[in-house]
């Protein structure tokens, strides 16, 4: 592991205010000492191409800035996969990093476990595995700010919640 730090921070520099990374020497001909590391990976997050192999940024951001890789996944607080800054990243097990994912898209509604059911909407949640029926509203607002509450009293700290208002 200290090898790993070791060969990173002998070409990265990272700034865990704003979560970027920087070269220190130029890992080839094309890029420049100074240079912004970050690029975006097909699904959306910072990765870091060092020596041919891609690396996702946010660990690289973890490991120069803690001295050592996460023991296991890392979750970006905010929601958003490219805020990198150290504030922002936590590790979590599966269950935590599931509660902090946001809206899956293609769904009746604009807002996170509400679905159009007849006339109705319909607020749902899911824990451990366990999809639970929250209740059916006349209005998705009232289905989303359901969800909020249940999300609040099973998540805590790593609830996302549906900006309503």
């Amino acid at each position: 592991m200290a090898d790993d730090y070791q060969r990173f921070s002998e070409f990265l520099r990272y700034d865990p205010s704003t979560g970027f990374l920087f070269w220190i020497k130029s890992p080839s001909h094309n890029v420049k000492a100074g240079d912004m590391a970050n690029s975006v990976d097909v699904k959306g997050y910072g990765r870091v191409m060092l020596k041919k192999k891609a690396y996702k940024a946010h660990r690289v951001a973890w490991l120069l800035y803690y001295g050592d890789w996460p023991s296991g996944m890392l979750d970006h607080s905010n929601g958003n996969s490219l805020d990198n800054r150290i504030e922002n990243l936590r590790e979590v097990d599966w269950n935590q990093n599931a509660c902090n994912r946001g809206k899956i898209l293609g769904k009746t509604s604009v807002y996170k476990g509400v679905c159009k059911s007849g006339k109705n909407w319909l607020s749902l949640i899911c824990k451990d595995g366990d999809q639970r029926k929250i209740g059916k509203f006349t209005c998705d607002k009232e289905a989303a700010l359901a969800y909020n509450m249940w999300a609040e009293k099973l998540f805590g700290p790593y609830a996302r919640f549906n900006l309503v208002f």
